[in-house]
């Protein structure tokens, strides 16, 4: 199990600020996004990668945070 840090949610904060700024068309699913980029930097944080069938949004958080993602199917 990995508890995100301080610094995850802090980032992960930065990062939704960023894409409801750039991406105005997706300011509604900026709730919906919290959960799936702290999984993403919590996943970046100990080293390990992202295997998911949500293909539509880590894509899009991968426009803003590197991390390894991997898509079943």
């Amino acid at each position: 199990m990995v508890t995100p840090s301080a610094a995850t949610w802090n980032r992960a904060g930065d990062v939704l600020s960023e894409i409801r700024i750039k991406e105005q068309q997706l300011r509604s699913r900026i709730p919906a996004l919290w959960n799936d980029l702290l999984i993403a930097l919590s996943a970046r944080q100990v080293g390990a990668g992202v295997v998911t069938d949500n293909v539509r949004d880590f894509e899009l958080l991968r426009r803003y945070v590197r991390f390894e993602l991997k898509t079943l199917g």
